[in-house]
């Protein structure tokens, strides 16, 4: 599969997924933090993203840090400190007050997702499905073993969840072949899509990805397009494995995001 093909995909998934979370944020965020605030948050944070883990048993250090691989670390050891200390991680059993968090995230995505995207969606969810039974990857093969919701929109969101994981399981895998390492591809990716930050890491320096002022250079946006592409072709194989593409393809892009 053609490569502009696979990232315009990819950008669709990633425009549904994240649309879920963001409309739960804006219109039900009060009732979301009301319910973290018995675990000493104020904010749901990286609760959010791992909540399926949680209601399943299938949370533990391992996929915190392959979910938040991006974020910075203390923030992740802080919220993955309170989930812990609620019983949500290696499949000890949640806190009531966690367990009620848990229940109320999960209750207000499928509640979004189910007013977004009011269809039967029979024909995005069955290639949703093919496509998740081709997917693989360090983040993603945790995520495929928890079963989905049964509620149809709720459903596809998990399943483009799982998509999106594949995404970014491809990814690492893309810029590791580099020789790059999580603070240098954070810094390669900041230099190639925003102007210039001042702190260059030493290792780009060297290879002439970034110049001395943090501005990328042509053989740092070549390695960074080599990433791109190989990311795409790391994620072919999922949507390859859709039956109707094509009619997948087109119903995705109607889907609306707000």
């Amino acid at each position: 599969m053609e490569s502009p093909i696979v990232a315009s995909l990819a950008r669709d998934v990633d425009r549904l997924v994240v649309a879920v979370h963001r409309t739960a944020g804006r219109v039900h965020g009060a009732t979301i933090r009301q319910a973290v605030e018995p675990l000493g948050l104020e904010e749901p944070g990286h609760l959010v993203d791992v909540a399926e883990f949680i209601a399943h048993g299938r949370l533990t250090p391992d996929v915190m840090e392959l979910r938040f691989r991006y974020d910075p670390h203390s923030a992740v050891a802080a919220d993955g400190a309170v989930i812990e200390s609620h019983g949500g991680m290696n499949g000890r059993r949640p806190s009531a007050p966690l367990e009620d968090a848990v229940s109320v995230i999960l209750g207000t995505r499928a509640s979004v997702a189910a007013r977004l995207w009011p269809s039967r969606l029979d024909t995005e969810l069955r290639g949703a499905e093919e496509a998740v039974a081709a997917a693989t990857g360090a983040l993603t093969d945790h995520f495929v073993r928890l079963p989905p919701p049964d509620e149809p929109a709720h459903r596809l969101h998990h399943l483009l969840t799982a998509l999106r994981y594949v995404r970014m399981d491809a990814h690492e895998v893309a810029w590791r072949a580099e020789g790059l390492d999580r603070e240098q591809i954070l810094a390669l990716t900041a230099a190639w899509q925003h102007p210039p930050e001042p702190a260059v890491p030493a290792e780009l320096l060297q290879r002439g990805l970034l110049d001395v002022d943090g501005r990328i250079t042509d053989t740092g946006r070549q390695v960074r397009h080599r990433i791109e592409d190989a990311t795409n072709r790391g994620c072919a194989a999922v949507f390859d494995a859709i039956d109707d593409l094509g009619r997948w393809r087109r119903l995705l892009a109607d889907l609306a995001s707000e």
